[in-house]
């Protein structure tokens, strides 16, 4: 059997208390005794270090029965790595791939681990202002897109693996500094439902690894974007989340946590030798010239925070949110200054694609002003505010919105 070779050395975790050491000896018992054996299997014995059982133990310390609920999720991990995904088959094939496809992964995905926190443990980097996850699952697949960061997973493991033979204990989470400048809200829009497919991946198979989360350079824009992808977080990780505006001085909050000098020169500071991809809208080989464009319905917000979209005369125009999870609550401003134009707000469920209203039609005036409303969101699915211009046959209208 083909094998990444990961650590089994099981050092003790940096920040594990005595409380949780005693949790972790009967977690693994209790995953082995699951699992019908004495001892884990060779090929599995690096999910069984101490500081791997202590990230799924704290994954579900707030439910009704910890212990067995995290049993239940190391299993599924172990079943996804293993069997229904194929975790290190996976990685090893991404490793060797030379293809068109892969290498335009690696060329967009701006995202790696770069340098040393304060702890001495690396450092994870995530330019997502100008990530095209939608330009990159386009042009090449979702399935490439993930075995990328799949195998962003693997390399940042063996990392830690490498400071905690060398400190002789093992860090358990990663500082975490995530780049907005640059974030357009098309782009962005286009790339949520690949996010979340991503983050649930993530949080269900590789837990409890954030320290703190850094969102930097953060656009307005990004406070209704977070609303839509903050749902399928898992609520520890949400806790650790620290969002700074474009105008705070992001370089004294990551200054807490990672020495400047460790720091990307583009980022603000004195490290030059980061080789973490410029990201960037990835060309659309379906359009003429190549380039990738915004849509006329995703225009760049004006300077009072609205976003505009043209509604043809004797259409309708959907601006879709899409996979917006469970639970989750929209809030929305709508208003015209010229002319009228019908507004609704629409949502189809992701399992049965059945559309119903959850805010009825109004006609949109300039007299009218805004129009306010907040909806609520029982299932998965597709918010759509809608502008209804089929009764206008001779006139386009420019209605404008906002949400959060």
């Amino acid at each position: 059997m083909t094998s990444l070779n990961l650590s089994t050395t099981d050092h003790p975790p940096e920040d594990m208390t005595e409380a949780e050491g005693k949790s972790v000896e009967e977690l693994r018992a209790a995953i082995l005794k699951a699992q019908g054996r004495e001892e884990p299997l060779p090929e599995q014995a690096t999910h069984f270090r101490r500081a791997i059982l202590l990230r799924f133990l704290r994954a579900r310390r707030s439910v009704k029965d910890p212990l067995n609920s995290s049993v239940k999720m190391f299993i599924e991990m172990i079943e996804w790595y293993y069997v229904s995904y194929g975790f290190e088959e996976k990685v090893l094939a991404w490793q060797a791939d030379q293809t068109a496809e892969a290498k335009l992964v690696r060329r967009f995905w701006p995202c790696g681990t770069f340098g040393n926190d304060k702890r001495g443990q690396p450092v994870f980097y995530a330019r997502y202002g100008t990530a095209d996850v939608a330009g990159l699952v386009r042009e090449t697949s979702f399935d490439h897109f993930i075995q990328h960061a799949c195998f962003q997973q693997y390399t940042s493991e063996a990392m830690l693996n490498e400071v905690a033979d060398a400190k002789g204990e093992h860090g358990v989470k990663f500082v975490c500094i995530l780049d907005l400048k640059g974030l357009k809200w098309g782009r962005a829009t286009r790339s949520i439902t690949s996010f979340n497919k991503m983050f649930a991946m993530l949080d269900a198979n590789f837990p409890e690894r954030l320290f703190v989360c850094l969102v930097v350079r953060a656009p307005w824009i990004f406070s209704a974007i977070y609303k839509l992808v903050s749902p399928v977080l898992d609520a520890n990780t949400r806790d650790k989340i620290q969002i700074l505006g474009g105008s705070a001085d992001h370089m004294a909050k990551i200054s807490e946590f990672v020495d400047p000098a460790e720091v990307p020169d583009w980022l603000g500071g004195t490290a030059m030798d980061c080789e973490i991809p410029a990201g960037g809208t990835v060309p659309n080989s379906k359009k003429k010239g190549g380039e990738g464009e915004e849509t006329a319905a995703a225009a760049a917000p004006r300077e009072d925070g609205f976003m505009s979209v043209c509604v043809a005369a004797g259409t309708i125009e959907d601006t879709e949110f899409p996979d917006v999870a469970a639970g989750s609550k929209v809030s929305f401003t709508a208003k015209v200054e010229a002319y009228d134009v019908d507004f609704s707000v629409v949502f189809v469920e992701t399992e049965s694609g059945a559309e119903k209203v959850l805010a009825e039609k109004t006609r949109l005036t300039a007299e009218l002003g805004e129009v306010k409303g907040e909806v609520a969101v029982e299932v998965a699915g597709v918010v759509r505010l809608r502008f209804d211009n089929t009764y206008s046959w001779a006139r386009s209208k420019t209605a404008l919105f906002k949400v959060a």
